[in-house]
């Protein structure tokens, strides 16, 4: 969830955190960007961007009908994190 944080962070500078039912909600302009949470076992992002939805590597991550998520044993496909932030970055801009 730190390496999730800190590029919410580098993409979205001005983006506020609040804790929500255990997770983390990033907040950007006031409404909800993205949201992360650590498991014993994967990390998870919600909800998937609209922008995402044909991607390939969409079902490697997809868990649920909004759920995205990465398994703890593996490095964190840093490059779909980010389009996912940028999904939902363009989506409130």
């Amino acid at each position: 969830v730190q390496e999730i944080s800190a590029r919410v962070h580098a993409m979205a500078p001005d983006v506020t955190e609040k804790l929500s039912y255990g997770i983390v909600g990033y907040f950007y302009k006031g409404k909800a960007l993205v949201y992360a949470g650590g498991w014993e076992t994967y990390v998870s992002m919600y909800p998937i961007p609209e922008s995402l939805l044909d991607s390939e590597d969409l079902p490697k991550y997809q868990k649920g009908k909004g759920t995205l998520q990465f398994p703890n044993n593996e490095p964190l496909p840093t490059e779909f994190i980010d389009a996912v932030v940028a999904g939902h970055l363009a989506r409130l801009s």
